[in-house]
């Protein structure tokens, strides 16, 4: 480099440190260039902890409360619903059926008839992309539509 260059560049003061502003400017512009140059990609990894599905469907239908296991389906489900260990490793779903699926967790076994093949049908359209366990708590007396065997 020319001796009249580095004049310009770097004065030459009798102060100290007059040389360090210009040379911090020159490298923070070809560092800069540099990182423009290279485009680096920056990401963030995170975590996400998804819970599995689990589908509890209900039998909501007139025949538990004439068999008198009303008390009997009403403790099984707030057994799930309560159970800390099924609650920590799923997410619980409860669904009642009778002559149409709702989701909701009160029963009151009203429904005139059980209809197990409509509430199959509903659960594996709307899940139909997941694996999911499913616990039904029924009689077992279907007495309306087709065999969900």
């Amino acid at each position: 480099m020319p001796l009249a260059a580095a004049i310009i560049l770097y004065p030459l003061r009798k102060e100290k440190w007059t040389w360090a502003l210009p040379a911090f400017l020159r490298f923070l512009s070809w560092f800069f260039l540099l990182l423009l140059l290279f485009n680096p990609k920056l990401r963030q990894v995170g975590q996400n902890i998804i819970k599995p599905l689990m589908v509890v469907l209900a039998d909501n239908s007139f025949s538990i409360s004439h068999l008198n296991a009303t008390d009997d389906a009403l403790d099984a489900l707030a057994a799930i619903k309560n159970n800390r260990d099924i609650n920590e490793r799923f997410e619980v779903k409860i669904y009642s059926f009778g002559n149409e699926v709702t989701l909701d967790d009160s029963l009151k076994f009203n429904a005139p008839y059980s209809d197990f093949n409509q509430a199959f049908g509903l659960i594996k359209q709307l899940y139909k992309d997941k694996n999911y366990p499913l616990l039904l708590l029924s009689d077992g007396r279907q007495t309306y539509g087709n065999d969900y065997i």
